[in-house]
């Protein structure tokens, strides 16, 4: 995909955030989904977010995949905005992160977490930094 185009397709969405999450009012640059990401800035630092480069040389499936994840959390976003609340809906990045689908269930994610924590246990010959991030990222999913 052309950079020129990607970055039209890119205020696209980031104007429809601020359209879903405010009703028309403007959210802070701060607070946007997209800020965590997307960085279209020339000196990419963060290497949790997705740059004009790496989104130009993705095919047209994994770029589709990586937008429809960021909706998904923007949608996220705005329902703890809200106050709203599912009891199956949880973080869709941590849940990829941990090799689980957006609508994986709370069953799903403990026998995950089980089963990457038996690998990681510093008394099974584990890392203990890899345990102790499964630990937080679990955590983090049950809050």
């Amino acid at each position: 995909m052309e950079i020129a185009d990607l970055k039209r397709k890119l205020r696209h969405l980031k104007k429809e955030e601020q359209r879903i999450r405010a009703r028309g009012v403007q959210v802070s640059e701060e607070q946007l989904v997209f800020k965590r990401y997307f960085d279209l800035s020339a000196a990419h630092k963060n290497p949790q977010t997705y740059s004009l480069d790496i989104l130009a040389v993705m095919d047209h499936a994994t770029r589709k995949s990586v937008f429809e994840e960021y909706f998904l959390q923007v949608y996220v976003t705005w329902l703890r905005d809200n106050h709203l609340s599912f009891e199956c809906l949880y973080d869709p990045k941590i849940l990829k992160r941990l090799g689980l689908s957006y609508d994986a269930t709370e069953r799903d994610i403990k026998k995950r977490f089980r089963t990457l924590v038996k690998k990681a246990h510093p008394d099974a010959g584990g890392d203990t930094d890899t345990f102790l991030w499964l630990k937080n990222q679990y955590d983090k999913l049950m809050d």
